[in-house]
Formats: C-alpha cells, sequence, structure tokens
C-alpha cells in the first residue's frame, strides 16, 4: 500500500500521499485520482511511495502535472455523471437521458475504479431488462465498454465484476439472446487468457477465469473433467513462464484435486518432480515452496502411513540437502528442510538448521526463535 504521511483537503477529509499533485478527496479511494469529492484540489508532493515492499522513483514535475490535470478532469466527469445519477426526475426512457448517459460512460472510460458508475449502469440495464427494452447490440455494447476498463486498468475491481455479471446474472440478462451470452462465454477464457499473457501474476483475472469456468461447467455437464485438464495445461504453462507466479501455482492446487477424486496419492509423486524443477532452477522463488509445503499437507493415506509419510518426508529432506550442498544459503530450501526435520522429528539436526537461518536471516530471527519453542 502507499507510505507516506496524511494530507487533508478543503473538506476534510484524510487521504493518502501519493506521488500525484491535485488529489482530490471525497473519501472514496480511486486507483487513478486518489480520493475524487467536490473539495479543493490538494497540492502537497510526496518524494516517494512503495507498494509490496518495491521502492518507487520519485516522478518528474511534468508527470506530476499532468496526473494533476488529469485528476481535476476525472474528477470534474464523476461530479456530473453523479449529478445524473441522483436526478430524481429523470427516467431511463426519456429522449434526453441516452445525451446525458453519455457522461457516465465517459467518466467510466476515464476512471474504471468507480464502483458508483458501475452500480449506475447496472441499474439502467435491468431497468431496461424489466420493460423489455434491452438490446442484444446494448449488451455487446457494455461488455465492450468492460473490455475498453480493462485495458486501461487491468486490476480494476468493479470493471471484473461488471464483466462477470453481465456475463452471469440469468434473471436480468434473460431478455438477451441465449446464443449470443453463450458464444460470448466460450470467448471468455480468451479474453482472460489475453489479459494473463500481459500480466500472469494479475490475480483478479485469474480469479475471472475460475468463475467462468464454473459458469462453462454448469453448462456442460459431463465435460468438466476435460476442462479441467485443458485448464491444467494453460497452467502449467504459465508456472513454466514465471515461476514465481502465485495464482498458477494456486490454480493448480485448486485443479489437482478435481482431476484426481481419488486423493493425491495419483498425482503426488508427478507433482514432487514438478515443483523440484521449478525450485532447483530458482531457489529463491518463494511461490513454489509454498506448493511444495501444500504437497507435502496431503501425503498418501494409504498401507502404513507412518512409513510411507516417513519415507516421503525422507526422500524431500534428500532433495533439500542436494540443493544446499550447491547453494548453501538458499534460505527457503533451508525453512523447508527445518519444516520435515520437526515432523521427523529429529531435534539437534532442526537446532542446527535455525541457527544457519539466524544467521543469514537476520530479519526473521524472532521467527526462527518461535519455532524452537513450538
Amino acid at each position: 500500500m502507499f507510505t507516506g504521511q496524511y494530507t487533508y483537503c478543503g473538506t476534510n477529509h484524510p487521504t493518502v500521499r501519493g506521488p500525484y499533485s491535485g488529489m482530490i478527496c471525497s473519501g472514496k479511494w480511486s486507483s487513478y485520482s486518489g480520493m475524487i469529492c467536490s473539495g479543493a484540489a490538494v497540492n502537497n508532493i510526496v518524494p516517494w511511495y512503495s507498494m509490496h515492499g518495491v521502492r518507487r522513483a520519485r516522478p518528474s514535475a511534468e508527470a506530476l502535472e499532468q496526473d494533476k490535470e488529469r485528476s481535476i478532469f476525472q474528477a470534474g466527469l464523476i461530479r456530473r455523471a453523479l449529478v445524473i445519477r441522483n436526478d430524481p426526475e429523470q427516467s431511463v426512457f426519456d429522449e434526453e437521458f441516452e445525451k446525458k448517459y453519455s457522461v457516465v460512460q465517459r467518466a467510466i472510460e476515464s476512471n474504471p475504479d468507480e464502483y458508483t458508475l458501475w452500480a449506475f449502469r447496472r441499474e439502467i440495464l435491468i431497468a431496461k431488462s424489466e420493460s423489455s427494452s434491452l438490446t442484444d447490440d446494448e449488451w455487446k455494447s457494455e461488455l465492450q465498454l468492460t473490455s475498453l476498463a480493462l485495458q486501461r486498468h487491468p486490476k480494476a475491481y468493479p470493471a471484473w465484476q461488471h464483466r462477470l455479471w453481465l456475463l452471469s446474472d440469468r434473471k436480468h440478462m434473460s431478455k438477451v439472446s441465449q446464443g449470443l451470452r453463450d458464444a460470448s462465454l466460450k470467448e471468455e477464457q480468451r479474453l482472460s487468457a489475453y489479459m494473463l499473457s500481459k500480466d500472469g501474476r494479475n490475480f483478479h483475472g485469474w480469479a475471472h477465469r475460475m468463475r467462468v469456468r464454473s459458469i462453462l461447467e454448469s453448462k456442460s455437464p459431463g465435460e468438466e473433467e476435460n476442462m479441467w485438464r485443458q485448464e491444467l495445461e494453460f497452467v502449467e504453462g504459465k508456472i513454466n513462464d514465471d515461476f514465481a507466479n502465485y495464482s498458477a501455482w494456486h490454480h493448480r492446487s485448486v485443479l489437482l484435486p478435481r482431476i484426481h477424486s481419488e486423493g493425491p496419492n495419483i498425482f503426488l509423486s508427478d507433482e514432487l518432480q514438478f515443483v523440484r524443477q521449478a525450485f532447483y532452477t530458482e531457489p529463491d522463488v518463494q511461490s513454489a515452496w509454498f506448493y511444495h509445503r501444500w504437497l507435502l499437507a496431503g501425503a498418501p493415506a494409504r498401507g502404513n502411513k507412518a512409513v510411507v509419510v516417513d519415507g516421503l518426508l525422507e526422500e524431500e529432506l534428500a532433495a533439500c540437502e542436494e540443493l544446499l550442498s550447491i547453494e548453501k544459503n538458499a534460505r527457503y530450501a533451508l525453512q523447508t528442510k527445518v519444516h520435515i526435520l520437526t515432523k521427523l522429528g529429529r531435534q539437534s539436526e532442526t537446532t542446527e538448521a535455525l541457527d544457519l537461518l539466524e544467521k543469514i536471516d537476520p530479519l526473521r530471527r524472532g521467527y526462527y526463535r518461535h519455532l524452537r519453542k513450538t
């Protein structure tokens, strides 16, 4: 999140000081323009901010001025759109409404993070649906608007939500041609694939993909496993593109139990081999180690369980030792070693590994000391 001080606009709403000059405040967060309201522009500039621990360069004076102008322009559009929405005399079916309604679209195109304006569009579509005046072309135009919004801001929550509503609301979208809706649903996975090709870790895109797949599954009983296997293929490609893709690893952990309902015995050995390739290649990538920990939690429940589990843990301990013989200070490998040794009850070796972790990773010294006590 943003790191900085708090400042106030003329309406006394707190707003986080970010890289933007002229943030306008209304108590409602917007990814583009900060806090939007009718108050005066705030001209305080913070020299830097960080997000997810990544320090950002200070923007130039020219960039700050452009952001200020954009913020003021967006605020004006949004105010005009809200006046239209809050007018008690207006009607969706007035001849003049379409002209006024274009302001709402322009405001959304300018800033697709405004929940209120998407909700307004949803209210209008519902009103048209209930009066049987909603056309296929209007529905397609609305879907296209969400596409434009997501191209501008691929992580705009309300744009993704509005798009999913258009595709999944059977009650209010019943006036739209079933064939058109079905065809759009089938094309939807291509859209999410495209969005993920731009940013493979866009969790909004992954979540949307999972939800659309659930809708498709409900429409194609008996085809679920085939869909899951195709999806697993897609996920594997994304993991091979970037071992640090947490979302792809998580997606894989959701799919495998569905494909192999018999339990982890079927896929565990192959998956351990697969994840080893990842952490042998990039031992400092945490996501692969998280997935490895998930696999170990699903140890096989067959035969003499204690013997099977201990044998599996010994194999994975050997894999960690092999990696540590090359990368002696690989933190995640050492953490996994501690986890396995603890499960095997080998206290003295666990203590040695924790001693080394405290030396190479002093930032987490308190965590490692806690592990000694548990």
